[in-house]
């Protein structure tokens, strides 16, 4: 159960994480306390961030400006480590949500940890061990293709389909995506729609028999 008290930083290395895992990343950081602070690292000069710019208005995230100052030299992750320093020292949030799969963090999450501040880190499968293991908890996010226009899709679905306490049949929420909307989960990388709906990571799922129950997580 989320602490209510508990203000968490969320500090996101948007080279090294995908735009359209962010929405499980943030329903999933506010779980756990209040997300006081938002922040999205990169060069936003790049096309490379383009997806990033939706979630960014979407989620209240700020776009932390950082130039490459040389060749293969990371200066996004000094810009991220010299943030979390100060407001661990400022005492200003009491954890921090890092977003990356980058293993050069772990000297920085031991550092926070360290200081008092659990550390909730969300990276892809391939994050290094070290990492992973160093991150009070991790929590896996490869993001699903379609992004926030897909979350909003089956957000419309859900709640079309629901009843006074909230759940909808996954049925008619597939039937309404598939017939309503056009929605294919193989074109989205998953088998079934009950795959495509759990990978979100935005909605609870309950099994009852052969039936199968969803609710967004925003209503529980």
């Amino acid at each position: 159960m989320a602490d209510p008290g508990q203000r968490i930083a969320l500090l996101v290395d948007a080279e090294n994480a995908s735009a359209a895992a962010i929405d499980r990343i943030v329903a999933e950081a506010a779980r756990h306390g209040a997300v006081t602070v938002r922040r999205a690292y990169g060069d936003w000069t790049t096309p490379q961030l383009g997806p990033w710019r939706a979630a960014l208005h979407r989620h209240a995230l700020r776009p932390v400006q950082q130039f490459p100052y040389s060749a293969g030299k990371n200066a996004v992750d000094m810009a991220v480590v010299i943030d979390a320093m100060d407001l661990l020292h400022a005492r200003s949030v009491d954890a921090f949500a890092l977003v990356s799969s980058d293993a050069d963090f772990t000297p920085l999450v031991q550092r926070l940890v360290g200081g008092g501040a659990p550390v909730h880190g969300f990276g892809e499968a391939k994050t290094p061990e070290p990492f992973v293991r160093a991150c009070t908890r991790f929590t896996v996010v490869q993001g699903t293709r379609g992004g926030a226009r897909l979350a909003g899709q089956v957000r419309a679905a859900v709640e079309a389909a629901r009843g006074d306490d909230g759940w909808a049949p996954l049925s008619v929420v597939g039937h309404r995506l598939r017939d309503g909307c056009g929605v294919d989960p193989r074109a989205h990388g998953h088998r079934r729609m009950v795959d495509l709906v759990e990978a979100t990571g935005l909605f609870e799922l309950r099994r009852e028999d052969v039936r199968v129950l969803v609710r967004d997580r925003g209503r529980t």
